[in-house]
């Protein structure tokens, strides 16, 4: 999709949530269709992108359009996560003997996970996604200016809306991480992956309507962090995930080498988990450091019309 950074905010907030809305029922018909762990992962980014769009529009979008669809995308956020968190797990177990016993249990969980999962996409509520098609009848509705929506053409561009937004979730992601280090806990750095993610997906989902050379600093740095962050948190669940699974193959019967051999995977994620946890201050640190004023719009697209407003810039956040 094509932005122009002046191009009033209101007109293109709703060409990308209707192309994001889209692309969602697309993705969903996908899983629908195939069980394919990369089709889940596509879904959820899916999913994300498209709640991204309505948590940072706000300003252009009024609340009786954004919140009803709001709670399908995060019931379908939480349906989706047990399968996606299985599909890491026996991703990563590789083909040796020794953990046949353990990949027989995860299969077993991923099958009632996905059946969960179908069951949901099918559903009355979820099938074919009413509450998108209702959104976007309402995104292409002629204008009617009925609660605010549309702004009058010649507001706001989405060049200066993407700036303020990115700005204020920038400064959040850096005053939680602010007293945070390698020995935080989980939890919490969890918390900061989820404030990055949102964040890279703002950038991306508008990529075209900021500085090319600035966002794609922006985008590799914050991406940078938040998988830092998947990692340890992948490596965490993943370690915990597998001591329960190696206590309910014990009372099983398994055999002891499984047991060992799955004591050998635990040990695995937890060096995977010191290893994340070592890059992660210097991944904040480059964030950090980036200056936030040159997201802003060049100042001579303020300077094609007098009918635009003044772009709104950064100040670089204390």
């Amino acid at each position: 999709m094509t932005l122009r950074a002046d191009e009033p905010a209101s007109a293109a907030v709703r060409r990308v949530l209707v192309e994001r809305l889209a692309e969602l029922r697309r993705r969903v018909g996908i899983v629908l269709r195939n069980d394919d762990p990369a089709a889940l992962h596509d879904l959820r980014t899916a999913l994300r992108r498209t709640r991204t769009v309505l948590a940072e529009t706000k300003e252009v979008l009024p609340d009786r359009i954004r919140l009803p669809s709001s709670s399908g995308l995060r019931r379908l956020s939480e349906r989706s996560g047990p399968l996606r968190d299985l599909d890491v797990l026996l991703g990563g177990l590789g083909s040796s003997p020794e953990l046949a016993p353990l990949r027989e249990l995860l299969g077993r969980r991923r099958a009632r996970a996905r059946a969960r999962l179908v069951a949901e996409l099918s559903s009355t509520r979820q099938e074919g996604l009413p509450w998108s098609r209702r959104l976007e009848a309402l995104l292409r509705a002629p204008r009617s200016g009925a609660g605010g929506w549309p702004l009058p053409p010649g507001g706001p561009g989405v060049g200066s809306l993407v700036a303020r937004r990115a700005r204020r979730r920038w400064k959040r992601l850096l005053r939680r991480g602010a007293h945070l280090d390698a020995r935080s806990s989980p939890e919490d750095l969890h918390a900061l992956r989820i404030q990055a993610r949102k964040l890279r997906h703002l950038l991306e989902v508008f990529r075209e309507a900021c500085p090319p050379r600035q966002r794609t600093h922006w985008i590799v740095r914050t991406k940078r962090l938040q998988r830092t962050l998947g990692d340890l948190h992948d490596a965490h669940v993943g370690a915990r995930e597998l001591a329960g699974a190696a206590r309910e193959l014990a009372r099983s019967g398994a055999p002891a080498r499984s047991l060992r051999a799955i004591a050998g995977c635990i040990e695995g994620y937890e060096r995977r988990e010191a290893r994340a946890r070592a890059r992660f201050e210097g991944r904040f640190r480059e964030l950090a450091a980036l200056d936030a004023d040159r997201l802003a719009p060049p100042k001579r697209q303020e300077e094609r019309g007098s009918r635009r407003p003044r772009v709104v810039g950064f100040r670089r956040a204390r």
